[in-house]
């Protein structure tokens, strides 16, 4: 049953976790243990859950749901929408302040600029793409927990992409695909 499981990425890594058969804590932490994932796993400091730490240096770790809430009940899952943008790219934080823009341009051309400066959460940036106003693009917590999932509902040639700013790249939304026409 993949809503009694979640997925740990780390770096090029990745393993589904299948807590169907978890009873005590200390069974979550061995099934983590054993998912060859090179992440340590352990009580956190205030010994009210878990915490997990990367052994690879320099790799990305990702907690994300797979079809179900799992991730997200055990306190694990990677991104939600209180989520401190100056916590995400490992603490890097996303430079929404510094004056550039999130700028998104739809298959049918329409460029969108849209300012970030203030906001404090991924869900404020969530709500910022919406707040444009425009019915062919949405914006959304992925289904997986791991990012900020667009879309572009227009028709055209032109194709659908972020640009790869500071702000671009710091959401992990930097990307460009082909138009429809």
């Amino acid at each position: 049953d993949p809503t009694k499981s979640f997925v740990i990425t780390n770096g090029a890594k990745s393993a589904t976790i299948d807590v169907s058969t978890v009873d005590t804590v200390e069974d979550l932490i061995h099934a983590i243990d054993q998912a060859d994932v090179d992440v340590a796993v352990g009580l956190n400091a205030a010994g009210n859950g878990i915490a997990l730490q990367s052994r690879l240096s320099g790799a990305t770790l990702t907690v994300g749901e797979n079809g179900g809430t799992t991730a997200t009940e055990l306190g694990l899952r990677t991104l939600q929408g209180n989520t401190r943008l100056a916590d995400v790219n490992r603490g890097l934080g996303v430079p929404v302040d510094n004056g550039t823009t999130l700028n998104i341009t739809l298959s049918n051309g329409t460029l969108h600029q849209i300012s970030l400066a203030g906001k404090k959460t991924i869900q404020d940036v969530i709500a910022a793409i919406i707040a444009v106003g425009d019915p062919n693009l949405t914006a959304s917590l992925n289904s997986v927990g791991n990012g900020i999932s667009l879309v572009d509902s227009s028709a055209g040639a032109g194709g659908f992409s972020v640009e790869g700013n500071a702000i671009g790249v710091g959401l992990g939304l930097a990307k460009s695909l082909p138009g429809s026409g």
